[in-house]
């Protein structure tokens, strides 16, 4: 396989989520992994060619734990997955391990292929004596000698060069053909090269929301987070617009593409964006709630059980008084309401089993890990 297409989340992963929300790791494990990456002088890309030696651009657990082990890595490699492994489907894309390195080379790889067709085509004008290795001098100076090179990417053009050398040491040796062509075998993700289409977004998210009552809450349970995992993939979002324009909604497929309208939902290009990216006020009409009722009872689901119940079951007028005398205010309360205990439509009772994914969520932890993530691996490129 040469692409890094992942399972759609919602179907064979729930135990992965419920792990990964379970315990999310701290950043000590990601400056762990950092500090032992630097001592050693590897790129993040020379590192990933180390670890996935079929070159699928995609690495599965125990494939990333015996790479691991073989390297003599030496702290907690279950943790450190947890913290890689960010839209937890249970395999590592090449984009999830590498993000910042990986959307410079994906930019790269449009370009030659546009203008080349291909790294090996690349690979022999850059090549300009003949020996079989492209030197740094050669690489940098033959690529800005080219018509129409993009200036951002001549820019860091020395990164790209030490990105693509899979020599041990600091970088500075030649590229190969193979080295250059392992760029062939990946299929980037279209959204790397796409622009964010904000009036899209705009238009999407009205008109979702407004097929779900004015709730962007309940848009977002219903229609984006189906397996309650608290995060939405490239792949599940295009899924949900597929099926969204077969129902008739227009705005699932602007004029401008779909990964457009994802890519101004996910700025960052993780591949996954979060409630929180996608509306602010039912974020915090969640957070909140989640807050409040852990702070009651320990858990939410321990909440829910505390309630009054007629009948062995608990009804909306008692669930509605109980978000009243936790705190809530009323916004949040018709938020919550909808997305919890209407969730599933003509329902008469909530359970503890309806907020569990409230237990597993720590939305603290991962925005600590995010931060984390990407101030580390942005000092780490190119060194």
């Amino acid at each position: 396989a040469t692409t890094e297409a992942k399972p759609a989340r919602g179907r064979r992963r729930n135990s992965a989520v419920q792990t990964a929300m379970a315990d999310l790791p701290s950043a000590e494990d990601l400056q762990n992994f950092v500090r032992w990456v630097e001592a050693r002088k590897w790129p993040l890309v020379m590192l990933w060619r180390k670890l996935d030696k079929d070159g699928s651009m995609s690495l599965h657990k125990g494939e990333f734990a015996k790479g691991l082990k073989e390297l003599k890595y030496d702290s907690d490699i279950e943790r450190l997955w947890l913290a890689l492994d960010r839209d937890t489907t249970g395999t590592i894309s090449f984009t999830e391990f590498c993000p910042e390195g990986a959307l410079s080379l994906a930019r790269f790889k449009r370009w030659a292929t546009q203008t080349f067709g291909g790294m090996q085509a690349l690979f022999r004008a850059l090549d300009q004596d003949h020996s079989g290795q492209i030197s740094l001098p050669e690489f940098v100076g033959g690529l800005r000698a080219i018509k129409g090179f993009p200036p951002e990417l001549a820019t860091g053009a020395e990164n790209i060069f030490a990105m693509l050398d899979s020599d041990e040491g600091n970088g500075r040796g030649g590229i190969s053909v193979d080295e250059l062509a392992f760029l062939d075998k990946w299929r980037c993700p279209p959204y790397f090269w796409a622009e964010p289409d904000l009036h899209a977004k705009e238009r999407f998210f009205a008109a979702l929301v407004r097929r779900h009552d004015q709730n962007p809450l309940l848009a977002w349970r219903k229609v984006l987070d189906r397996d309650c995992s608290m995060r939405v993939s490239f792949e599940e979002f295009i899924a949900a617009c597929t099926s969204l324009a077969r129902a008739g909604l227009q705005e699932a497929t602007p004029s401008t593409g779909v990964p457009r309208l994802y890519c101004a939902f996910d700025e960052g290009r993780s591949g996954w964006f979060s409630l929180r990216d996608w509306s602010r006020e039912g974020y915090e009409a969640l957070y909140n709630f989640q807050k409040l009722a852990k702070a009651r009872s320990g858990k939410v689901s321990n909440f829910i059980k505390s309630l009054p119940q007629e009948g062995n079951l608990i009804t909306g007028p008692t669930f509605r008084i109980a978000l009243r005398e936790l705190g809530c205010a009323s916004i949040e309360i018709a938020l919550l309401f909808d997305a919890l205990f209407a969730f599933k439509g003509r329902q008469v009772s909530i359970s503890p089993a309806d907020v569990g994914f409230l237990d597993r969520w720590d939305p603290d932890k991962e925005m600590e890990e995010e931060r984390a993530w990407k101030t580390l691996v942005a000092e780490t490129l190119g060194k």
